[in-house]
């Protein structure tokens, strides 16, 4: 049976368009680039999102262009507007898995500063900038500027804020993955 390790590595190898099947043998394509950055969090980004559990034996797809934009629980104090996203995978549908989504952060937004207590947080930008701050429990806050293809790992307890100034002139997409500890 092939794997995401070993298709990850052929790929790596033969440098040509990743192939993965799904249960229903149908097959999707997608660039290396969105394969790395794919890999780091299980899934392909570009096209679909495949997670594989084995203990539910679940498999999910679905097509980013099919999935609806909903507001997030952060509320933008400067616009009065939540941030969007698009839920690729829902809360804990996959145990230690708090969700998987591509969040839209407009121009003059902000995801004001707050910590999550038992749950790390990956960020990964796909398009647009944005100034990522964290502060950990101990030391200094560290700012970040975040352009496509910076990848943001939060550990726990660690406060974080993004905001994408009132000067860009698009969005910002990047996708974000909750990860808490396993009971």
């Amino acid at each position: 049976e092939t794997t995401h390790d070993s298709l990850y590595q052929d790929h790596l190898t033969h440098a040509t368009p990743m192939r993965i099947f799904t249960p229903a043998r149908r097959q999707y394509r997608c660039d290396w680039k969105s394969l790395a950055a794919a890999y780091l969090l299980g899934i392909c980004t570009s096209h679909f999102l495949v997670i594989h559990h084995d203990a539910a034996d679940v498999v999910v797809v679905k097509r980013l262009q099919d999935v609806p934009s909903r507001s997030t629980s952060h509320l933008d104090t400067k616009t009065q507007r939540h941030i969007l996203k698009r839920q690729l995978l829902e809360p804990w549908q996959v145990p230690t898995i708090a969700g998987w989504s591509i969040a839209t952060i407009d121009p003059s937004q902000e995801v004001t500063s707050h910590a999550h207590r038992d749950m790390w947080e990956f960020f990964y930008v796909l398009s647009g900038n944005a100034t990522i701050a964290t502060t950990p429990r101990i030391g200094a806050t560290t700012t970040t500027v975040a352009t496509p293809g910076t990848f943001v790992a939060v550990p726990p307890g660690t406060r974080h804020s993004i905001e994408v100034s009132q000067d860009a002139t698009t969005s910002m997409d990047m996708i974000v993955v909750g990860v808490a500890p396993s009971s």
